[in-house]
């Protein structure tokens, strides 16, 4: 009698205990690589966007400031950005400005525009 009551103590887990919490963390476990991954790939390429939208504000605005003969100063900046944009303001061509490409480019949330000469 001793003996039995030792072996049912012994034998506490059962098999479909034992396969249960092993199915459990084997979903864990792949479950957590599968949103590693996914969020490692949906980061990298978040990051590549900004980077592109970043180096084609830079290129634009660099290819618009190269047109500028004489020494920068706020004046021949602000003409050279801004000239287009007021007459279609005022004259309320929304589809011209949006086709400004300096206009496009740093108008994101997330570009800011500072020039030094």
């Amino acid at each position: 009698m001793q003996n039995e009551s030792d072996k049912n103590q012994k034998k506490f887990f059962s098999i479909n205990l034992k396969w249960s919490i092993g199915t459990g963390i084997g979903v864990i476990i792949i479950f957590t690589i599968f949103a590693v991954l996914l969020f490692q790939s949906f980061s990298s390429l978040l990051l590549k966007q900004e980077q592109g939208h970043a180096a084609e504000a830079l290129n634009t605005v660099s290819i618009r400031l190269a047109s500028i003969p004489k020494e920068l100063d706020n004046q021949n900046v602000r003409g050279v950005f801004s000239s287009s944009w007021d007459k279609d303001i005022k004259e309320k061509k929304q589809a011209s400005i949006y086709s400004d490409s300096v206009f496009t480019t740093t108008s994101r949330k997330n570009i800011g525009m500072s020039i030094y000469n």
